[in-house]
């Protein structure tokens, strides 16, 4: 197995792992908005988590997009031309723009939630980032069934 290979199947797994959490800290975040309860250890240890998996998998993304991918080189040599190919399109521009995107919003809404005056104000600012990590890397993904897609699991 190549290293671009194994930081292909590690990048293809840990998406599983930011969606799982992006997810599970919206709806956490959400109970404590609804509920009107504390912001405590279990949000923080939520939100630090999401935070650390998104910034995982974009430390993963960026070393193949940067250094491994051969897509991802063909389209940085030409942006003009990936824009007319889908699949140049979406690997060389749309894919690590939407999840530097989250990584930006994942950030940001951790710093406003720990900023907040209150714990009803964490919570909904971190609701709302989950849920807009979540949205974000769902339309990141390169879905099966999409104009470029690709396993649910890559495999070794």
């Amino acid at each position: 197995m190549t290293t671009h290979e194994l930081v292909l199947v590690l990048h293809s797994l840990t998406r599983w792992l930011v969606l799982a959490a992006a997810g599970s800290t919206a709806c956490v975040a959400l109970h404590g908005v609804w509920s009107r309860r504390a912001f405590g250890a279990w949000d923080r240890r939520a939100a630090r988590a999401l935070v650390a998996l998104v910034d995982l998998q974009i430390s993963l993304g960026l070393t193949l997009y940067l250094v491994l991918s051969p897509v991802a080189r063909l389209a940085r040599a030409d942006l003009q031309a990936a824009w007319h190919d889908v699949a140049l399109r979406f690997f060389g521009l749309l894919h690590p723009c939407l999840a530097l995107a989250a990584a930006v919003v994942a950030h940001a809404a951790w710093l406003a939630a720990r900023r907040a005056p209150h714990a009803v104000a964490r919570h909904r600012w971190l609701a709302l980032g989950a849920a807009a990590v979540l949205v974000l890397l769902a339309c990141a993904i390169p879905w099966p069934g999409s104009v470029t897609p690709r396993p649910l699991l890559r495999s070794p």
